[in-house]
């Protein structure tokens, strides 16, 4: 069950009924099909209960406890209308409970309880995003990080669901104060799917780098979501290896402050294999004398007392 309503405890007990606004339950049902349903719990018990649902749903609860009809933006991108004190229930883009009468009219909100009654299954419960009930976010964000290589950083986020989102625009700053644009992407624009995206900082400085994901909706509406730092040692070796699966006549490395690095290629029995190293400032290319057989290689660099083993696959 998840009770929304003020005045919770933190112990097992269920909320008294004039304390929540209102409720949906969840059941796991039946028992290891990995299958789940929603259901309304008004008071008396009794409700609706939803068809069944697998995998990973998002469920908007939206609830109206502002004394006055509400338009909102629902899942789909369509606006709705929800009268004073009642709520709906969507599970994914389908609309489940439409205009149901909350517990207890005018019912304060500021808390919100799970509690698991009884049955068997797993349940994994993700991000929780509370907000005013004025529209819903275009975008939920799962993930964002920045991860340093070498010279360069290579930024990734991925979102749960996306409504008339049109671009990402990835912004870095040394001081979280003044920002410049790194690069943007397009966004999916309306979906339900989780969805991937990454962009790589070619230009990154020394030291500290913040980083600021901005998301614009279709009407050029702005949304920024907190920023994260990557830290580039500008004093550290570091080879990576592009790309990969490699081509089985040449393999390319970008150095970073390991130009002199010491490279040898072993396959997959330990055993080194004979190349030819052309050296670049910034780069490296292992070549053969004949292309290599397909399969798994190794590459060890050492530099400085420092040493790095890549795994690379040959097509």
């Amino acid at each position: 069950m998840f009770y929304v309503g003020s005045g919770f405890s933190s112990g097992p007990t269920n909320p008294n009924n004039g304390d929540t606004y209102a409720r949906l339950g969840i059941a796991l049902s039946p028992a290891g099909s990995g299958q789940f349903q929603v259901r309304t719990v008004p008071s008396g018990g009794g409700g609706t209960t939803s068809a069944s649902f697998s995998g990973r749903q998002t469920i908007t609860f939206a609830m109206n406890n502002s004394g006055a009809t509400l338009n909102y933006v629902s899942p789909t991108g369509s606006m709705e209308t929800l009268p004073d004190d009642t709520y709906d229930i969507w599970i994914g883009t389908i609309k489940f409970a439409n205009d149901q009468s909350v517990l207890t009219p005018g019912q304060t909100i500021n808390n919100f309880k799970f509690r698991i009654n009884d049955g068997v299954g797993v349940m994994q419960i993700g991000d929780i995003r509370i907000r005013d009930i004025n529209g819903v976010l275009p975008v939920t964000l799962l993930s964002f990080t920045a991860k340093p290589e070498g010279d360069r950083v290579q930024l990734a986020w991925s979102t749960t669901m996306e409504r008339n989102a049109d671009r990402f625009v990835i912004e870095r700053s040394a001081d979280l104060s003044e920002y410049v644009e790194v690069g943007e992407v397009i966004a999916k624009g309306t979906t339900d799917e989780r969805q991937n995206y990454g962009l790589t900082d070619l230009n990154p400085q020394p030291g500290v780098n913040y980083y600021r994901l901005k998301q614009i909706d279709l009407d050029g509406t702005v949304h920024e979501y907190k920023p994260i730092s990557a830290i580039l040692k500008a004093d550290e070796p570091v080879v990576t290896l592009f790309p990969n699966p490699a081509n089985p006549d040449r393999i390319h490395l970008r150095l970073w402050n390991a130009d002199s690095a010491v490279i040898q290629l072993f396959d997959a029995m330990g055993q080194p294999v004979n190349l030819r190293l052309e050296r670049q400032p910034g780069s490296a290319d292992l070549l053969f004398n004949h292309p290599l057989t397909p399969g798994i290689y190794w590459i060890n660099v050492q530099m400085n007392g420092q040493k790095q083993t890549i795994k690379v696959l040959i097509r």
